[in-house]
């Protein structure tokens, strides 16, 4: 018997979660994008993906004066 798919709530705040924890790490490490890398055990074009998803940009550029 097939899982049931998960109601969108669910996944969207799956999202939610991830946004933020990529914020805090990237809050961590300062805005050092290969420190966040090694944290969250992925590469760096996997993080500029997820950094582009989450709109995640200005917040750093502002934050940490550093570009993205």
């Amino acid at each position: 018997q097939p899982a049931a798919t998960p109601p969108r709530n669910i996944i969207a705040s799956l999202s939610e979660i991830e946004k933020q924890h990529i914020q805090s790490i990237l809050s961590h490490t300062r805005g050092h994008k290969g420190k966040a890398c090694q944290i969250l055990g992925i590469s760096r074009p996997a993080l500029d993906r997820k950094i582009k998803k989450y709109h995640l940009t200005e917040h750093f550029r502002k934050t940490f004066s550093v570009e993205y």
